[in-house]
């Protein structure tokens, strides 16, 4: 399953109301268990997710979402933001007001992506070995298949947007295929 279901909401919003709880009271038993309760819950999210507090400051995230904040924390926490403040963001947040009603709600962001399954890590390496992608290459492609533009990709990466098109020019030529939307479905069809 990609995105987290009712039961894990709850779950989640029930967890972060005893970390509330217990860290308020230093509870230190009881915030061990929350956290460990709390790992395993969203490690059942098969996409990255974060726990944001009221100031939406990440307060624990997921396996997959560990992975991808040291990779590209910029973007992720700028992301973050600017869901948090309902503007546009490069990544697609789906954000979820988890918390007690007496405090400001804390929130479960989970990557939302209608490339979810074009980003898996498993396809992702079919395509590198298949189409015989560099090391830059394959990375371009991962942010690509997240929906990110030239520009973005290029500020992950820290390489231009010229430097880009280059990578994707000979993504293109690898895969056989002259645009995103193609190279996207070639991804799903893997």
């Amino acid at each position: 399953m990609a995105g987290p279901g009712p039961h894990q909401l709850a779950a989640i919003a029930a967890l972060a109301h005893r970390l509330r709880s217990a860290s308020a009271g230093r509870r230190t038993d009881s915030l061990s268990l929350a956290l460990a309760t709390l790992e395993a819950t969203l490690n059942a999210i098969e996409v990255p997710a974060f726990v944001l507090d009221d100031a939406g400051v990440i307060v624990h995230g997921n396996a997959q979402g560990r992975v991808f904040l040291d990779e590209q924390r910029e973007l992720v926490t700028r992301s973050l933001d600017r869901a948090l403040n309902g503007e546009p963001a490069e990544l697609s947040w789906k954000l979820t007001d988890i918390g007690g009603v007496d405090a400001a709600p804390w929130h479960l962001a989970v990557l939302g992506t209608q490339l979810a399954n074009a980003g898996d890590k498993r396809v992702l390496a079919a395509a590198a070995v298949r189409w015989r992608l560099t090391t830059r290459q394959r990375q371009v492609l991962e942010l690509l298949a997240l929906g990110l533009t030239n520009a973005d990709i290029g500020l992950g990466l820290d390489i231009g947007e010229s430097t880009v098109e280059f990578h994707l020019s000979g993504i293109f030529d690898k895969a056989g295929v002259d645009n995103r939307a193609t190279l996207i479905a070639r991804l799903l069809a893997l």
